[in-house]
């Protein structure tokens, strides 16, 4: 495992209860994807890998504390405090 990203806090129901979630967040490289597969009973319906572009052109449609780690780990790796999405063509 790599360096820690922030954390982020996320609520879900079960069982009636609500649940207050805590998710550490880490860089991590992977030497082998072919058993890389979706998690449907999380409602995860795709797994792809994507360029930071790629990424930061997604993000509005992601989970907003996902956005925030994904933001800071882009931020990091080039240099910035954070990532930014970039200005669209006209």
């Amino acid at each position: 495992m790599g360096e820690e990203l922030p954390s982020t806090w996320h609520s879900y129901a079960y069982n009636g209860n609500k649940i207050l979630k805590k998710t550490n967040w880490y860089i991590m490289s992977c030497s082998d994807d072919s058993l890389m597969k979706p998690q449907a009973e999380e409602y995860i319906e795709e797994v792809r890998w994507m360029t930071p572009q790629e990424a930061l052109g997604v993000l509005d449609e992601a989970y907003a504390s996902i956005a925030l780690v994904v933001r800071h780990y882009l931020g990091e790796t080039s240099g910035k405090e954070s990532a930014k999405e970039p200005a669209k063509e006209k």
